[in-house]
């Protein structure tokens, strides 16, 4: 196999049964970089996944991986490394012998290969467990485990099936740190499949929003959460409140303040402005035409709710906790919009669905 990890997907589409999963996908990875595939179930993030480890073949278009065509090449020999949502450690081994088993397939002295996972074991941290074998080993070393024994084999590409999924909130944090600190050491092209956001936007260089099959936006995590490219993007990502607003065009009013939106807009079409908690600016106002219904305290952040008008949901205004001192529910307040533009889209409660407001 080459040694350019430039991985490329290209124009690939795949359909199962007669429904379309993938349509004409098109992605590239530069070697060394870490990009997750982030969407619902069934937007066919995983379905991707198994094309470029061989697992599926696209019903067209190519996979490229260092400017060779491998669409054809069968799994074994795609010089790829994977870790599933299930660990599928052998039972019967030790951590060390699960690591090192990929190399005596491929026929490495023992000396060489128990030393590689080893070393490998000593990078996740896990040497002193080398000898317990994985029913002995909590759910997050069990996973470290499969990662170096996808590691221990040199792959071109490593790719990672919501790895963290079946593992409880706290040691997902600390084990998405250890992987990506880990990718960075070993400057392996990677690829995650997840559908948690923050997990995504944490890890990766970059992320591709996927939905019904299509990717939605690709780019920096920065980038997709600041800059969403649609409202299908912009809720994914975070919370966003949905605020009925009227427009010229280019403007709308937003909590009585004219504030620019992304790109024009139809001006006899009702809309509704995303904008996300933290971009909302409060201050207590005895005339002011918002009430604060509740104060949730969040740690670092606090959530204020704000009710405004006639919307269905309170608006979420989240300022730092140290800034929200004094803040108490049945206070009168004004809101402001901290961002120079927003972006709006239909309101669907103007065509009749029912109302709703994040």
């Amino acid at each position: 196999m080459t040694t350019d990890a430039r991985l490329a997907l290209e124009q690939v589409t795949k359909a199962f049964d007669g429904r379309t999963v993938l349509e004409d996908i098109s992605l590239q990875l530069e070697p060394g970089e870490l990009l997750t595939l982030l969407g619902p179930s069934g937007c066919g993030k995983t379905t991707a996944l198994r094309i470029i480890a061989g697992f599926e073949r696209p019903d067209s278009g190519r996979v490229m991986l260092g400017g060779r065509e491998i669409t054809a090449v069968p799994a074994h020999r795609r010089s790829m490394g994977v870790v599933f949502q299930a660990y599928s450690l052998f039972p019967h081994m030790t951590a060390l012998t699960n690591v090192a088993y990929g190399l005596k397939i491929r026929r490495q002295a023992k000396p060489a290969r128990l030393g590689r996972a080893g070393e490998l074991l000593e990078l996740m941290g896990l040497s002193e467990h080398a000898h317990k074998y994985p029913h002995q080993l909590s759910g997050g070393q069990q996973q470290r485990v499969a990662l170096a024994r996808a590691l221990a084999v040199a792959p071109e590409v490593l790719l990672l099936d919501e790895p963290l999924s079946a593992l409880d909130a706290q040691v997902r944090v600390q084990l998405r740190e250890e992987i990506r600190r880990i990718q960075r050491e070993t400057g392996t092209t990677t690829i995650m499949v997840t559908h948690d956001q923050e997990e995504a936007l944490t890890i990766a260089d970059r992320v591709a929003v996927m939905r019904d099959g299509l990717i939605q936006q690709l780019g920096a995590p920065a980038e997709l959460y600041r800059q969403p490219a649609n409202a299908f993007v912009s809720r994914f990502l975070g919370t966003v409140n949905l605020v009925p607003v009227t427009g010229d065009g280019t403007r709308i009013a937003l909590f009585g303040q004219a504030v620019e939106t992304v790109g024009q807009h139809d001006p006899k079409v009702p809309l509704r402005a995303h904008i996300r908690p933290e971009d909302i600016e409060l201050s207590i106002d005895e005339a002011g035409p918002g009430m604060v219904s509740t104060v949730l305290l969040r740690g670092a952040t606090t959530s204020i709710g704000v009710i405004w008008d006639d919307l269905v949901t309170p608006v979420r205004v989240d300022l730092p906790t140290r800034e929200a001192g004094g803040i108490e529910s049945g206070q009168r307040v004004r809101l402001g919009v901290r961002v120079p533009h927003v972006l709006v889209e239909p309101d669907p409660a103007a065509t009749g669905s029912q109302k709703t407001h994040a």
